[in-house]
């Protein structure tokens, strides 16, 4: 993304498909870290800790409504693509403390 995402965007979307690339390595940054959590998320119900995990993703999912609720954003799509790297960053780190908690 970093080297030729607004390029590809154009060729996939057409003229209407720029995006900046700042954006899109952060979306291409919280979607690596949403599916390392969802792998962990794998293991995590596989030994049985469903409540565990759930609390992991509540907490998470808090805390992207907390970023977004904060004000002073002048660019409202900066602050949603933060606010999903922060909350895919967090669900990631605390299902990997999970993974990583003697059974």
């Amino acid at each position: 993304m970093l080297a030729l995402g607004p390029q590809i965007m154009r060729v996939a979307f057409g003229a209407g498909g720029g995006y900046a690339r700042g954006g899109l390595v952060l979306v291409a940054l919280g979607m690596g870290l949403y599916l390392s959590a969802a792998t962990l998320n794998q293991a995590a119900l596989a030994h049985g800790r469903t409540r565990q995990a759930a609390l992991c993703w509540v907490g998470s999912a808090i805390a992207f409504v907390i970023v977004l609720l904060i004000p002073g954003f002048d660019d409202r799509v900066l602050q949603v693509e933060v606010a999903y790297v922060g909350g895919a960053m967090l669900l990631c780190a605390l299902l990997y403390a999970l993974y990583r908690r003697p059974a």
